[in-house]
């Protein structure tokens, strides 16, 4: 049993939005509070820790520069608005950097610069102007690169999901749009960087089958017959019309009435050849990179997985279009450790997530000192990962006392 940590090992602490407030979004958890993340800060810092770059940490992990100890990583997944109106000056104010995973499908394609937190505490701008919701513009992330503040690295290129196969899990309606954006990004790809600031949900029509899927990287595509998805269009909106409240009890309705077009058959269409999917990944990973590049003159070595879609052969493709290394997604190596003289190539992240579970049910959200034990139980040491877990237990006790 180990009580002290291992300051050797670089936590690297994943972040997405923060101060974003968005009710009806599906990954409203992934928004931090902006005072939240501020504490945070502030207490990594009087407990004299540093953050580091990308390449300052592929340095450490290959031995060749070793970080000080106390060292962490920040880094902010898709570039959003708030990364720029909210993160970007606190970094600034507590003299701290990160690193951004970018998609360049959803940056905003205006070279507008928009207000941040400054400008408001400096009486420029007022709160009726300052807006958190979308996602960043090429200028604001130039701005922030060349700063050193924001190192702008590759998120792929268009973090989105597939069709995988014949079968159908769900049905496209209005009411649960909000489940599936991907299916109106796929449908519009162009509004895409707008998606949280504007109504796409009459991008797919009602009705519209939603076949298995998959995230973008892994899946293998398919295509379904275009003639019969629109046959059951029609006839799914003659028999229900445009709504559907009890969505669940009318997916049944639903699939009875897409057997009466098909019988037992399978919808048809046609699958991507495994060369194809190659070469479609291939240029996506190629794409992502070489936008960032020249949109920002700088080099992009760096890449993280959306959603931790990855599988060894996109790894062999990135590593041959020129990355130098990647995250980890959580369910693989989750031993592994950011150690001097490990593999650079693979880095391991730590989520930056308060939120109780026990027994796969939420029983409350913790403070700042939730991320720090993380942080330091994640060092190996075993006397803070029991206090994680015994302030984990408080937290869930409290919660049943309130109800």
């Amino acid at each position: 049993m180990t009580f002290g940590r291992n300051q050797q090992i670089v936590p690297v602490l994943t972040f997405h939005s923060v101060g974003m407030s968005k009710d009806n979004w599906i990954w409203n958890h992934l928004s931090e509070r902006a005072e939240i993340f501020e504490r945070t800060l502030q207490r990594l810092r009087k407990g004299g820790y540093r953050t580091v770059t990308l390449s300052q940490l592929y340095d450490h992990m290959s031995g060749i520069q070793l970080c000080p100890p106390k060292s962490i990583v920040l880094v902010f997944d898709d570039g959003y608005l708030d990364n720029w109106v909210t993160v970007y000056p606190l970094l600034k104010k507590y003299g701290m950097c990160g690193a951004v995973y970018v998609n360049p499908e959803f940056v905003e394609p205006s070279e507008e610069i928009r207000p941040t937190i400054d400008d408001l505490e400096k009486g420029s701008r007022t709160g009726a102007e300052m807006r958190q919701s979308g996602f960043m513009s090429w200028a604001e992330l130039k701005v922030a690169n060349d700063a050193g503040v924001l190192d702008v690295q590759s998120h792929s290129l268009t973090h989105t999901w597939y069709f995988t196969g014949p079968k159908i899990v769900d049905y496209y309606c209005t009411e649960h749009a909000e489940r599936y954006p991907w299916m109106q990004w796929n449908a519009r790809p162009d509004r895409k960087p707008f998606y949280l600031v504007e109504d796409q949900t009459g991008y797919v029509p009602t009705g519209a089958p939603v076949f298995e899927h998959e995230k973008s990287l892994i899946a293998r595509k398919f295509f379904p017959d275009e003639d019969i998805v629109q046959t059951i269009i029609s006839r799914h909106n003659q028999h229900s019309g445009q709504r559907c409240i009890d969505h669940a009890r009318n997916f049944s309705t639903y699939a009875n009435l897409v057997s009466s077009i098909l019988g037992t058959q399978p919808i048809p269409g046609y699958l991507e050849s495994v060369t194809e999917r190659k070469v479609r990944v291939r240029q996506e990973l190629i794409s992502s990179k070489s936008i960032i590049e020249e949109k920002l003159d700088k080099t992009v070595d760096y890449i993280c997985w959306p959603g931790g879609g990855v599988d060894e052969g996109v790894k062999k493709m990135a590593r041959q279009v020129g990355y130098r290394s990647w995250t980890l997604p959580s369910r693989e190596k989750p031993s592994k450790r950011n150690l001097p003289n490990s593999d650079p190539g693979e880095i391991r992240r730590l989520p930056a997530v308060r939120d109780v579970f026990f027994f796969g049910k939420k029983w409350g959200s913790g403070s700042e000192v939730l991320t720090l034990l993380e942080i330091f139980a994640h060092q190996n040491s075993s006397l803070y990962d029991l206090l994680r877990k015994a302030y984990k237990v408080s937290l869930a006790i409290r919660s049943v006392g309130k109800r």
